[in-house]
């Protein structure tokens, strides 16, 4: 399969659709949580309840640090819930732990989100474009229903039309949507928010073990210290 998602664009959304098929709508793709604070209490981690092993555990992007991938989707209300929570933890966020986003390609339709984010970084205005984008979709409920719609999103972030249509249909923006798609299906992703720790563990809001977005991001750091743990007990 990932074969094909490496041949073109045209293929990206067309593998997506029969690669994740059981994503049979946004509210299946995006397991619902509660936003309300979970009681204090210790994490214990438990395999198949609140994290899962990625096999085989993929590399990183971070050199040294431990890295903690998510993977979420413009598109998706638990995404944009779990959004303030996670800048949050970022704040606080440990020394030696460094953060990568990555969008979910699980159907068709994410696929210009994904484009979208390619084309921010690509252009330099990611920081703004991602907080913009999700209000734009989810507070100001605007469709994004053709490339014209995007190009005037972008036109307000700075970003001129010639730029703007240079960059989202390049062949550098159409190769990272093809490798986030093979990536997402890599770490066996079934729900977003998701969390990679160190490419050797995934959480996500729709595990049976989570129950709001803090227990999610206690989990996190969680598995943040078993992957500091694993790398002392290295010879």
């Amino acid at each position: 399969m990932l074969k094909k998602i490496l041949v073109g664009t045209a293929v990206v959304t067309v593998i997506g659709l029969v690669a994740y098929s059981w994503f049979s709508n946004a509210e299946e793709a995006a397991a619902p949580l509660s936003t309300e604070p979970s009681p204090a209490k210790i994490i214990v981690l438990e395999q198949g309840q609140n994290f899962r092993p990625v096999v085989p555990a993929l590399p990183t992007q971070t050199g040294d640090k431990i890295e903690v991938l998510e993977i979420f989707w413009y598109g998706c209300p638990h995404c944009y819930e779990f959004e303030p929570k996670l800048n949050q933890w970022l704040q606080n966020k440990p020394a030696d732990v460094e953060v990568r986003r990555l969008p979910g390609v699980f159907r068709k339709s994410w696929v210009a989100g994904a484009k979208a984010f390619y084309t921010g970084e690509a252009l330099g205005v990611l920081d703004k474009m991602h907080p913009a984008l999700f209000n734009a979709i989810h507070a100001e409920q605007q469709p994004f229903a053709d490339d014209d719609a995007w190009a005037k999103f972008f036109s307000g972030l700075g970003v001129s039309e010639e730029a703007f249509k240079n960059t989202w249909d390049s062949v550098e923006v159409a190769a990272k949507v093809r490798d986030a798609m093979a990536q997402g299906q890599a770490y066996g992703i079934e729900g977003v928010p998701a969390i990679v720790v160190a490419g050797k563990y995934q959480t996500s809001s729709g595990m049976e073990g989570i129950g709001d977005y803090d227990t999610l991001l206690k989990v996190v750091n969680a598995l943040v210290d078993k992957v500091r743990e694993e790398a002392k007990r290295q010879p």
